[in-house]
């Protein structure tokens, strides 16, 4: 009578959870780009043929996510300040070995559909490019309006990245296992 979780990262990556059933979309040459991909929750998948298809949440495996920026971290493999979406890609890259550790660090997992248009926030409609937010909503009601003051990297005159102005009001139409 209680809500049990499915299986881990390791067990439907590495097991035979899910083999033999049919229920891939798409196979990924990158499983860091499918990591990436799952901590995201929606993307575009480039196909042989060229052609992209866009895939959204479908549902999880409810289990807790787990930051493998904080783990490099909390290792030492990667300083706190610098940890970011391409140090972690660097660093997966020239550590091969480690690769799958570290993913199975983070027992969460997403499952995708095929999806039209989107990307789709928890609402269910499409969020919007630099007006859109993703929080916590057990903290804050979904659909509310917030007001975001900070600095974003822009690109400088020579290709550079130089910290820009940003304050603006932004619709919290989205959630997930990393907020």
């Amino acid at each position: 009578r209680t809500v049990v979780p499915y299986s881990t990262r390791r067990e439907i990556d590495g097991g035979s959870t899910l083999a033999g059933k049919g229920l891939e979309l798409a196979w990924l040459a990158d499983p860091a780009e499918r990591f990436f991909l799952n901590v995201q929750g929606s993307g575009v998948v480039r196909l042989p043929d060229g052609s992209e298809r866009r895939i959204g949440y479908a549902g999880s495996n409810g289990h807790p996510y787990r930051s493998i920026g904080r783990l490099l971290a909390d290792e030492g493999k990667i300083p706190l300040q610098d940890v970011t979406m391409q140090a972690i890609r660097d660093y997966l890259a020239r550590n091969l070995d480690e690769r799958d550790p570290i993913f199975h660090h983070n027992e969460s997992y997403v499952f995708f559909r095929w999806t039209e248009g989107g990307p789709f926030g928890s609402l269910g409609v499409p969020v919007t490019t630099r007006r859109s937010i993703a929080t916590d909503n057990q903290v804050y009601p979904r659909g509310n309006l917030a007001f975001v003051q900070t600095t974003v990297p822009m690109l400088g005159a020579g290709g550079e990245a130089v910290p820009a102005s940003f304050n603006r009001f932004l619709l919290d139409q989205d959630t997930g296992g990393a907020i």
